[in-house]
């Protein structure tokens, strides 16, 4: 198993945006898809490979749940009910996966696998 760091941006649109940095555990054969896919083409964001599809779903999801962790104290929720007729279906954490599910959200490469200048 080796660990891997992987930051990331979500925009909020207007400028505002969040960086953060998850830290996912690979297996071997994972890490060496991953390691392959940032350098045959000099990718620097880990949804532009097919390949590692699978990688990506696992880190985008721990992005996901480490903004809603951010989130889940914010007045956004409230928010988010005013603009979603059926919010009362859903509970805060559906709420904010859905809001976030809408935003642009960036995930990079470990800094020492990205090869672009």
């Amino acid at each position: 198993m080796k660990s891997y760091d992987f930051p990331y941006y979500v925009s909020f649109g207007k400028g505002d945006s969040a960086d953060g940095i998850v830290t996912v555990s690979l297996s071997d054969e994972e890490a060496a898809r991953l390691e392959h896919s940032a350098h045959s083409e000099a990718r620097w964001r880990v949804n532009e490979d097919p390949e590692i599809k699978d990688i990506f779903e696992n880190v985008y999801n721990l992005v996901i749940e480490n903004e809603i962790s951010n989130l889940i104290d914010s007045d956004i929720i409230d928010d988010l009910r005013d603009e979603i007729d059926e919010s009362d279906e859903y509970d805060d954490h559906d709420l904010l996966e859905y809001y976030l599910d809408s935003l642009d959200i960036g995930i990079n490469y470990q800094e020492d696998l990205e090869l672009l200048d």
